[in-house]
């Protein structure tokens, strides 16, 4: 009703919105609307207008911000996070159109699959988030798939295994149903659901290192029933095969190496595993786990103690969080347990495990190693009944 033409009405507008209070300019140029308020007036948009009308808008906005991304060159970090913004913006409002909801969706998945671990991360945190906006009876598979990727980088298992089974559930070939198969069956508390799972995900994508990656969740599952060790085994052997570098072998090689340790016969294999993990991990993090894991194998026999303590002790050096260190401490002092001139140097050891470590299931476990070592001596009863 204000008698001022197109040209100066809609700059006037554009002037008073960005003067309010719950909009502000971002540190790359766009423009935000806070949270509280833009669900607001997407709603109050959505009662006010035709719905023809709304979707000639995101139909103008979806347009607008693909013309966008394809402006920009690719010449840079800031270029990149823009252009992966705008893009996000077209596949979003592409979501809302009758008969394109499909284009946005595989339009989210794009973006996930070209951004670096990092954005990878960002592109599904957004998605999860705008996804509440949708007003569909059921979500495209894409984004449930995007969603459960959002719940499980911030801790929410249960979210993750509910998203991963439902892409699994309406699964086929594919990277992204490959992936969700993979993750909801390393969830899934039920082994058979979880190994069909798994099965499928090796199934659905053929990639090397997917596969590779999959047959050693494959053969952690299975290793946990001594009935199916030697699938487990052949499992393990298939992952390390299918690897394309000793660096991506090395946790197999772990993880084969915990499985032999539990053969009495087979400890030498075992170790050879365990060396060859610790030859080939690049990361000191991973290289700290199989030493613990070398040590522990080592400590079974008397005349190899000097040697699990020396793999005790660079498992110590390698790693520094509390939880490890904990761990290691509790093993060190076991070990020094079984040595009568050393009884003084594994109490030490265990009151630094309960130290460190904060769940109670693990301080109860060192007590109980701790009360084991003081009742040796008959003058410490009381001290080894109290722990």
């Amino acid at each position: 009703g204000i008698a001022l033409s197109e040209r100066t009405a809609i700059p006037n507008l554009l002037k008073r919105i960005k003067g309010l209070g719950c909009v502000w300019r971002k540190w790359d140029g766009s423009w935000r609307i806070s949270d509280d308020v833009r669900a607001g007036l997407a709603n109050f948009l959505d009662r006010e207008l035709p719905p023809d009308r709304i979707t000639e808008l995101r139909s103008r906005l979806a347009g607008r911000a693909e013309d966008r991304a394809d402006s920009f060159s690719p010449d840079g970090q800031i270029t990149s996070y823009r252009t992966r913004e705008a893009r996000f913006e077209a596949a979003y409002q592409q979501l809302h159109l009758p008969g394109r909801s499909q284009e946005g969706a595989q339009l989210f998945v794009d973006i996930w699959r070209k951004a670096t671990l990092d954005g990878r991360t960002a592109t599904a945190n957004a998605a999860d988030y705008v996804s509440d906006d949708l007003r569909v009876e059921h979500l495209p598979v894409e984004v449930l798939f995007l969603k459960g990727l959002a719940a499980r980088s911030r801790g929410d298992k249960h979210g993750a295994e509910k998203y991963f089974r439902e892409v699994w559930e309406r699964g086929r070939p594919g990277d992204i149903f490959a992936i969700a198969a993979h993750l909801f069956g390393n969830l899934v508390g039920d082994q058979t659901v979880a190994e069909r799972a798994l099965r499928d995900s090796i199934e659905w994508f053929p990639d090397r290192t997917h596969r590779g990656q999959v047959w050693h969740s494959l053969g952690n599952l299975l290793r946990r029933q001594p009935s199916h060790w030697l699938e487990a085994e052949a499992a393990y052997r298939t992952s390390i095969d299918l690897l394309p570098s000793d660096a991506l072998r090395a946790n197999t090689w772990h993880s084969l190496g915990n499985l032999l340790a539990r053969q009495y016969k087979r400890k030498g294999e075992a170790e050879q595993a365990y060396r060859h993990a610790i030859r080939t991990d690049q990361h000191p993090t991973g290289q700290a786990e199989v030493w613990h894991s070398l040590g522990n194998l080592l400590s079974r026999q008397s005349e190899r103690y000097g040697e699990a303590e020396v793999a005790y002790k660079k498992s110590l050096q390698l790693r520094h969080d509390p939880h490890h260190q904990g761990q290691v401490w509790h093993s060190l002092g076991n070990l020094l347990s079984r040595q009568r001139s050393r009884m003084e140097e594994s109490e030490d050891a265990y009151h630094k495990s309960l130290q460190l470590l904060r769940e109670p299931d693990d301080q109860a476990q060192v007590w109980h190693s701790l009360g084991n070592l003081l009742k040796k001596e008959t003058s410490r009863s009381e001290e080894a009944e109290d722990a």
